[in-house]
């Protein structure tokens, strides 16, 4: 009976019905929390993949069949998205832990050293606010935020060969505004 009901509201939220969305958010948000609890270690995380997990079966209620119980698919939903979520942790991680070992491992930075590096930052900058909007989106969520080329496709719409596509543009655009040119080399 519960399926049932679950897989009519599931029809009619997807058909746009928002009180159907509601009540199968409100139905089933402990259920979500609770799984996701269970399957992560810090609440951090546990809170991103309950977010994330909502999306999707917000996102996703077309596709749900009715052939297995609506816990269920969370519970794929919520799999899913913890592999993510920990995916990103390990690379943000991984990040982290060289750029500390290169602090670590790299003389004390002078005061001219911090002006420098604030300075190319700020032409950074200045050279991602001169990128298209979209081509911005995939450098940020690729190059700063750690992103996969499948994540960013799914975050911004885009197919894989166009992320990487608009990927390579930026870098490129990036590239020319901060490396100057041969010809301004030898002038200066």
């Amino acid at each position: 009976m519960e399926a049932t009901s679950d897989y009519a509201l599931a029809q009619r939220a997807a058909s746009g019905d928002m009180d159907a969305r509601d009540q199968l958010l409100s139905r089933h948000y402990g259920a979500i929390e609770r799984l996701c609890r269970r399957m992560c270690s810090d609440q951090a995380s546990v809170d991103d993949v309950v977010q994330e997990t909502c999306i999707a079966m917000l996102r996703g209620l077309g596709r749900y069949r009715g052939e297995a119980s609506f816990t269920t698919w969370l519970y794929t939903l919520a799999r899913t998205h913890r592999g993510r979520v920990l995916r990103s942790d390990q690379r943000h991680r991984a990040r982290a832990d060289r750029l500390h070992l290169h602090l670590s491992t790299t003389a004390a930075p002078t005061v001219w050293d911090a002006f420098a590096w604030s300075q190319r930052w700020s032409e950074v900058e200045r050279a991602l606010g001169e990128l298209p909007p979209v081509d911005r989106t995939v450098f940020e969520l690729r190059e700063l935020h750690g992103y996969s080329a499948a994540e960013t496709s799914h975050a911004t719409g885009l197919t894989v060969p166009a992320v990487k596509t608009r990927l390579h543009r930026a870098r490129c655009r990036i590239r020319t505004r901060l490396v100057p040119s041969s010809t301004e080399a030898h002038a200066v």
